[in-house]
């Protein structure tokens, strides 16, 4: 989870916010000014989570003067949460958490908290405030918490999925999806969807992901060093397989009419590439902009969906001013996604994927 709040104001992002960020690492910022909904929903989580997370204490040397302390140590401490301010659904004086087995009791925290937020917004709509009627734009929170069977994210992405491969075309216009991510290794529901479509005529989807070069592990020391390699294998495998699918865009015969999917890796010299998201576009007789995105600290793979904790955002919008904004911030990222994946691209030298590489990569893919 990546979560950025100045009282009222929220920044949505998967962004760690090291020093590469501000520099040459590019990701998806989304700023929202003056929502106390959805800060105050922000701050609650994060009181949540930290009722079953470790407190980091400096290690004081007692044997060294404060002044002489220049680099302490660090260590954990488990609180059980006595240590935070309790969530809404904490707050009944319940006693601290155990160190260990306490992952039912945090799934079912975790639950009670969604069914409280979720019933806050069941308001009546006599009882909505005049700006309140007014939204064009609905922003609904998704919690995926693989170890705590709390999987609302990926009850999501395939219904985005599903409504861009089965909405008809418009006045020969067919619907977009894209999808992009910096460690781009497809959970396997989602791979599924993209390899099928349910009619001859499917949507255009636009995949980018990291070059090897854009890779945040190149040239990186010891083992971490074959990262890169390992996505480039995970890459070739989907691109096969949408090969042997006849699901290429613009390949082995297929026509654009007759949609697909394309992918195309993003480059920058000296750049690494950190985004990750999924922006819908409908078929329009205008041009086409997105009316619903994803955006968050999900990469879309089996670690996301399984391992982390993740909290990402799924926006619907009416306006066009906010479509416009989500078709520029897509349309940046594409500028320098100009490499597009096909055969010649694996038969080249640097692409060449070790077999102690590919051998790693199966045994690791749910951690990656």
């Amino acid at each position: 989870m990546k979560i950025y709040g100045f009282d009222n104001d929220i920044v949505l992002s998967g962004a760690n916010l090291s020093r590469d960020y501000f520099t040459n690492r590019r990701d998806r910022y989304l700023l929202i000014e003056d929502h106390e909904d959805i800060a105050n929903y922000l701050h609650s989580l994060v009181q949540l989570v930290g009722q079953f997370s470790f407190k980091l204490e400096a290690g004081v040397d007692k044997n060294v003067t404060e002044a002489e302390q220049t680099n302490p140590g660090w260590k954990l401490i488990w609180d059980g949460g006595k240590g935070s301010t309790p969530p809404l659904s904490r707050q009944t004086g319940m006693q601290p958490y155990p160190e260990s087995g306490w992952t039912e009791a945090a799934s079912a925290a975790v639950e009670e908290f969604t069914r409280q937020w979720h019933s806050r917004s069941l308001v009546p709509r006599a009882n909505l405030s005049s700006n309140e009627k007014d939204a064009d734009t609905l922003l609904l929170p998704l919690l995926q918490m693989g170890p705590l069977k709390i999987r609302q994210e990926t009850c999501a992405i395939p219904q985005i999925v599903d409504l861009a491969l089965d909405t008809p075309s418009k006045e020969g216009r067919l619907p977009m999806l894209a999808l992009t991510s910096g460690y781009f290794s497809l959970y396997q529901p989602y791979k599924k969807l993209l390899l099928r479509a349910k009619s001859a005529k499917s949507a255009i989807v636009k995949v980018i992901c990291a070059a090897p070069e854009a890779n945040g592990f190149f040239q990186s020391k010891g083992v971490s060093g074959w990262i890169p390699e390992a996505y480039t294998w995970y890459e070739y495998q989907f691109w096969s397989a949408l090969r042997r699918s006849n699901r290429l865009l613009k390949q082995d015969g297929r026509d654009v009419e007759e949609g697909g999917v394309e992918i195309r890796e993003w480059k920058k010299d000296g750049w690494t590439y950190h985004a990750k998201g999924v922006w819908y576009y409908p078929p329009s007789a205008e041009e086409a902009a997105p009316t619903m995105v994803h955006v968050g600290s999900s990469n879309y793979g089996s670690r996301s969906a399984d391992l982390d904790l993740e909290c990402t955002f799924l926006i619907s919008t009416r306006s066009k001013k906010l479509s416009q904004k989500f078709k520029e911030e897509y349309a940046i990222l594409e500028q320098d996604a100009k490499d597009l994946v096909d055969g010649e691209l694996f038969q080249r030298p640097d692409r060449r994927v070790r077999r102690r590489v590919r051998i790693a990569s199966r045994i690791l893919k749910g951690m990656l």
